[in-house]
């Protein structure tokens, strides 16, 4: 996977620099994993764009990363997956591409672009803040099963 997204760096000409990150240990009620702990949700917000790849598998459905990124204040620039529209608008929480020539374009875009780059970054915050946290969760959860 590291591999993959260096070389994808390399098509489109940008230098990089890699940010390791050690693994989520899973969302604990709020204390540890998602965008409330951890290293991550210091350096994600310093990047001035985060790249989300995923993987060629997954055909459906939004990666944690999404969510880890946009929720530490983080500028994302992501691939397409057709759920990204049903939570985010593209341009004002977010930005997703489609092809390797439009990927290019909106990196060169948002990389002299701070303004813009900044308001969408801090609009995917609040709304993940706002609407997709845990307790919104839970109440989904909670109203689902007494559904049942």
């Amino acid at each position: 996977m590291k591999l993959e997204k260096t070389r994808s760096l390399r098509k489109i000409n940008k230098k990089s620099l890699a940010v390791l990150r050690e693994p989520s240990m899973g969302p604990v009620f709020g204390k540890k994993g998602g965008a409330i702990g951890g290293g991550k949700a210091k350096v994600i917000p310093e990047n001035k764009i985060n790249l989300n790849f995923t993987i060629r598998n997954i055909r459906s459905g939004l990666p944690l990363r999404i969510w880890d990124i946009l929720g530490a204040g983080g500028f994302l620039i992501t691939n397409y997956q057709p759920e990204i529209e049903m939570y985010f608008k593209n341009g004002e929480d977010l930005v997703f591409f489609t092809e390797k020539d439009d990927l290019r374009e909106k990196v060169s875009y948002y990389l002299t672009h701070e303004e813009e780059r900044k308001r969408i970054a801090m609009n995917g915050q609040r709304k993940v803040r706002k609407l997709h946290g845990y307790q919104q969760r839970f109440d989904e959860m909670k109203k689902i099963i007494q559904d049942i």
